[in-house]
Order: C-alpha cells, then sequence, then structure tokens
C-alpha cells in the first residue's frame, strides 16, 4: 500500500489581480485540499494497523492498548 503523492511545498502564490487569477488560485488550492484529504485517510488507515491485522510483529504494537483475553 503506497502513500498518496504529497503535496509540494511552494511559495505563496502571488496575490491575484484578475478574476481568472482568482479562479486559477481557488482550483490550485482545491487541488491540494484534495491530495492533502487523500493522505489524512491513508494515514488514518496506517494508525489502525497493528500484529492482529497487518504483516507487523506485536513487539510494533502501540503501548497500553490491551488485547482481549480468551475465555478458557
Amino acid at each position: 500500500m503506497n502513500p498518496p503523492p504529497s503535496p509540494t511545498p511552494e511559495d505563496p502564490p502571488a496575490k491575484p489581480q484578475t478574476l481568472a487569477q482568482c479562479h486559477e488560485v481557488i482550483d490550485t488550492l482545491g487541488q491540494q485540499l484534495a491530495q492533502l484529504r487523500e493522505q489524512v485517510a491513508w494515514l488514518q488507515e496506517r494508525v489502525k494497523l497493528d500484529s492482529r491485522n497487518s504483516s507487523k510483529p506485536p513487539s510494533s504494537d502501540v503501548a497500553g492498548t490491551s488485547r482481549p483475553r480468551r475465555s478458557s
């Protein structure tokens, strides 16, 4: 599972002078927002992984999380 591409850090755009430039800025920011939302969703899914639902070893589990005990 590969992470979505990160938006590249850019200098803030120059203040738009025309309505068309405003629309370009809005479109660019909308695209960046969509990429960031996708990246956040991907990261949230990664946080949910532990040794029980992935190939990670038990030693990589976060301390303090308890496993349900099996009743005998």
